[in-house]
């Protein structure tokens, strides 16, 4: 899927040329590797697999937020529980297999890009099959079905008729199993599979279901206590490829074969932002207008059977000073397989109310949190009826969601450098600091690829004049720490601007290519733009293929603050901690630039390390309460030692 498109790019290269942007899997998944990463730092939040049975009925639609599995109903957490790979789920959110473990790397990285093994694995608990409040066991006249939905392929973006698109299928090999394990046994038997396929449909009709009756002698056995069930799925394990999605697991007594629609309302897809052009602007940046003025689209479907019209109640609450409410009404929702979403436009394209919203700049930064609402009688799953969307004003610009689904880079020719940019429109004179990026962390030495980070004026809706060149090569470098997926690229100097449109990226100074995460499910393509040839008397600037956000994000900090931060790469024994104690996040006093920090507790343990550390902030929301000892050595080699007490 991601081939696709290739050869018309080529046409429009200047000749002799053939670089090209593409997409391609991500070869280790970061939402999940932070969450390990957070889980090991933080003891206290570490998840524990308990040893108590579930009882009937299971069931999971994986509406609960991941990356990991429920663990009152699995035992193991190697799939990703995610709301935006899927294509039409049936409820909010599925369990993705691929080819990445439970901390989100690459189960065999040496892995040929052909090959299949046994990847990820989803358990269930132990099943106590007497209903609570019944002491007879059940039997197998007791009507029992096993069912679940399934997806070959994940999110892939829009094709060129704006239609949802299936990318990342699995091979023929690359199959994916439904298995059962009896009380007692050890033994699992396979029940159910499906080989790999390219789904030929291009449409939301992708979800298939599987409804397995136990009801045969040779079921009996696994009605003894302790029964299990589990997915598998084969993959090559070198990266983020070969996916399957499952949905709605469900098992329980009373059932039929023509059981296949469960009485359910539900939201399909995560909230979208509350502002018009990105998910997220610096506090100083904010202006009213700055806030959408087209609907919300929000995507409900009643999961009802055929005919089955449900009157549901919908609403919206944010969190502004005083508290922001918006109600769309009851009304009649058809069945999802009569009339697909919900078309009722007070609730499936509500207004956002601006009313109660500042008129002014913010005075600090400020989060708000808007929280929609499904409700109606006797609901199959209230898990999936809210949504809640974070709309963050920091300092900061970001057009993606915080997560990939994909890596992105433009092709080069190692000796010959690439401009990659991202284009973002200030409001007010601002000034630019430095850089967010995730990159896709790749199994080769960093150092073969350097690049410097550059910003452009605006010359007509591309990319115009050079107006900063850091004069520093940096890395990639891959933030395996923390909460924060970005790694910040700070400039040498800061970058005083006006108010207008600029171009934030880089230029590849050495290697072929630097692969970028790229977000899928928002749609500004129209904002990348790379060049293949700068050295070409006039530039030619190609917009990106693909419609997505990469996952770059400018740092901005408003004239009045920059003198506080621009002392770069102070010496080492003048950098102070502050505040100390210290809570979520302790800053420093010089703004250092790819340096090496290290924070050790007091046994010694290294509990944080970044090797290319640059700004003048640390997150220190994982670590407990205690006295720390942090060394800092900047790029000259300097090195310094620094007590910190955390205090919460």
């Amino acid at each position: 899927m991601y081939r696709i498109g290739y050869l018309a790019l080529l046409f429009l290269l200047p000749l002799g040329l053939a670089a090209q942007d593409h997409i391609v899997p991500l070869h280790s998944n970061p939402i999940v590797r932070h969450a390990a990463a957070q889980e090991q730092l933080n003891k206290s939040t570490k998840r524990a697999m308990g040893s108590s049975m579930a009882t009937l009925p299971f069931l999971d639609d994986f509406s609960l937020p991941g990356p990991y599995p429920d663990t009152s109903k699995w035992i193991d957490k190697k799939v990703y529980v995610n709301y935006g790979n899927p294509v039409c789920p049936h409820t909010l959110g599925v369990a993705t297999f691929d080819g990445l473990d439970s901390v989100g790397m690459p189960y065999n990285r040496y892995a040929s890009p052909g090959s299949s093994a046994p990847a990820d694995f989803l358990t269930s608990k132990p099943i106590h099959w007497n209903i609570p409040g019944f002491t007879p066991a059940l039997k197998l006249s007791d009507s029992i079905y096993f069912s679940f939905y399934y997806q070959s392929g994940t999110y892939f973006g829009n094709d060129v008729n704006g239609r949802s698109s299936l990318g990342y299928w699995p091979k023929e090999s690359d199959t994916l199993l439904l298995q059962f394990r009896a009380g007692g046994d050890t033994l699992w038997h396979t029940m159910w599979y499906h080989l790999g396929y390219a789904p030929t449909a291009d449409t939301d009709t992708v979800f298939h279901m599987v409804m397995l009756p136990i009801n045969s002698l040779a079921d009996t056995m696994y009605l003894r206590d302790g029964f299990q069930f589990r997915f598998m799925n084969y993959a090559c394990g070198s990266g983020d490829a070969d996916h399957w999605s499952i949905d709605e697991v469900y098992l329980n007594q009373n059932r039929n074969y023509h059981d296949t629609m469960q009485d359910d309302i539900t939201f399909a897809y995560e909230a979208p932002s509350m502002l018009a052009n990105y998910t997220a602007e610096p506090w100083e940046q904010y202006k009213i207008g700055d806030l959408r003025t087209t609907p919300m689209r929000l995507f409900e479907r009643n999961n009802w059977d055929s005919g089955k019209i449900i009157n549901a109640t919908y609403n919206y609450t944010i969190n502004t000073a005083s508290t922001t409410t918006y109600s769309g009404g009851a009304y009649n929702v058809y069945p999802y397989v009569d009339s697909l979403y919900n078309k009722f436009a007070p609730q499936a394209l509500p207004p956002l109310l601006t009313g109660k919203f500042p008129t002014t700049p913010l005075t600090g930064p400020t989060t708000y949190t808007i929280t929609h609402s499904l409700s109606n009688i006797g609901d199959f799953d209230p898990w999936n009826d809210t949504l809640r969307y974070n709309q963050i004003f920091s300092d900061y610009y970001a057009y993606d969601d915080g997560s990939p689904e994909a890596a992105y880079y433009v092709q080069g020719f190692g000796t010959l450098p690439t401009y990659l940019v991202t284009q973002f429109k200030f409001n007010n004179p601002d000034t630019i600091m430095g850089m967010r990026i995730y990159f896709d962390y790749l199994f080769v030495n960093s150092g073969n690829y350097t690049f410097k980070m550059m910003v452009w004026n605006d010359n007509g809706g591309s990319p115009g004049d050079t107006i900063y060149v850091d004069d520093t090569i940096v890395n990639p470098s891959y933030n395996f720490t923390g909460n924060d997926l970005y790694t910040g690229y700070f400039f040498r100097k800061n970058v005083p601007v006006k108010a207008g449109t600029y171009y934030v990226g880089w230029e590849l100074t050495y290697g072929d290519s630097i692969n970028v995460g790229i977000d899928l499910n928002n749609h500004n393509g129209n904002k990348i733009f790379y060049c293949i040839d700068p050295f070409a008397k006039n530039l030619t600037w190609y917009n990106s293929t693909f419609d997505g956000s990469l996952m770059v994000r400018p740092i901005m900090a408003s004239p009045t603050l920059v003198a506080g931060v621009n002392n770069i790469d102070a010496p080492a024994n003048e950098i102070t901690l502050y505040p100390n104690p210290a809570k979520n996040e302790v800053m420093l006093s010089g703004n250092l630039h790819n340096a090496l920090v290290r924070i050790m507790g007091a046994d010694g343990r290294v509990l944080y390390t970044d090797e290319h550390y640059s700004g003048n902030s640390i997150n220190t929301s994982t670590l407990p309460n205690g006295f720390y000892l942090v060394q800092i050595t900047t790029e000259k080699g300097e090195t310094t030692f620094k007590k910190l007490l955390i205090s919460k």
